[in-house]
């Protein structure tokens, strides 16, 4: 995706959260580590209005995953614990978010419990999957989502995002 793609996908971003229609889930095709990474923060921002607590991943109404253990795997309890936290009410009173990076290490079991959060989400609630490898996620997962495809070369303009 070249930066003008980039760019006009975070328009619609914006422009949903202008008009009220920001998506509930959003897959984002990229470097968990990088550009997928940067738009995943840059749409926290926009939702949460706190850089400080977005960068440095303390923002209460936020959750973050990735996989820790030696199986690089993201298993069913942690997926549970995502559930539990987007079904609670957020701690500010507006939007909760979970961002869950390198989304194709799910278990076939974490993914499928996550399913019915991604059917039938609760308002106010923004979910960012981020992988460098959708293809290895469940198709039913992949299609409750908005697909953005970045590239590790636009890593420049979201640097002038900020």
């Amino acid at each position: 995706m070249s930066s003008d793609s980039s760019n006009e996908a975070w328009r619609g971003i914006e422009k949903g959260w202008v008009s009220g229609q920001l998506a509930h889930a959003y897959l984002l095709k990229g470097s968990p580590q990088g550009a997928a990474k940067r738009f995943s923060d840059k749409m926290l921002r926009l939702v949460f209005h706190d850089h400080a607590q977005v960068q440095t991943r303390t923002h209460p109404d936020i959750q973050w995953l990735e996989p820790q253990s030696k199986s690089r795997q993201i298993g069913i309890d942690e997926i549970r614990d995502v559930i539990r936290q987007l079904s609670q009410t957020s701690f500010s009173g507006g939007w909760k978010a979970s961002v869950i990076l390198c989304a194709d290490r799910m278990t076939e079991q974490a993914a499928n419990a996550l399913l019915k959060t991604l059917e039938e989400p609760a308002p106010h609630t923004l979910l960012i999957l981020v992988t460098d490898e959708p293809q290895s996620l469940l198709p039913t997962i992949s299609s409750r989502c908005q697909r953005i495809t970045l590239a590790d070369s636009d890593e420049d303009t979201f640097v002038q995002w900020k």
